[in-house]
């Protein structure tokens, strides 16, 4: 065979049987029929591994949920040291959220829309938020007479 040279092969092929099967199984949604609230869960893998503006502040991440608005810092430094963020769900005031650690209320008294303290990002383990139709054990209600 020469250098630059070109062969001709005629190959003859033929088309073979395909048979293909495409099955496409799902399995029904779970209603949750006993609680008529919409939460959202933040696991502690996302907390690990998502990157966060600002610092390692777990609040960065309800950016990630449905109908919140971009936690952004309020206050000062002198007034925040903490750096709390503030956001709002569903279009309420950010005066209305209510942070819990544990079951415990840790709203900073003269600025209840922000929290008194914010803990390692390492330190949480789940993040559960609720942005409705809350239970009696996540809301209180004041009855005057």
């Amino acid at each position: 065979m020469e250098a630059a040279s070109l062969r001709r092969i005629d190959a003859r092929l033929q088309v073979a049987q395909l048979n293909e099967t495409v099955t496409i199984e799902s399995a029904a949604v779970t209603l949750q029929t006993d609680r008529g609230e919409v939460s959202a869960q933040i696991q502690k893998e996302e907390i690990e591994d998502l990157p966060m503006d600002g610092g390692r502040n777990f609040q960065n991440l309800l950016k990630l949920l449905p109908g919140f608005t971009p936690p952004e810092e309020l206050h000062s430094d002198a007034g925040n040291p903490q750096r709390s963020m503030g956001t709002n769900a569903n279009g309420a005031s950010y005066s209305n959220n209510n942070t819990r650690i544990d079951g415990a209320t840790i709203s900073y008294p003269w600025l209840p829309h922000i929290v008194a303290y914010v803990p390692p990002a390492e330190a949480i383990q789940t993040v559960n938020v609720v942005t409705n139709a809350f239970d009696a054990e996540q809301a209180w209600r004041a009855e005057l007479q």
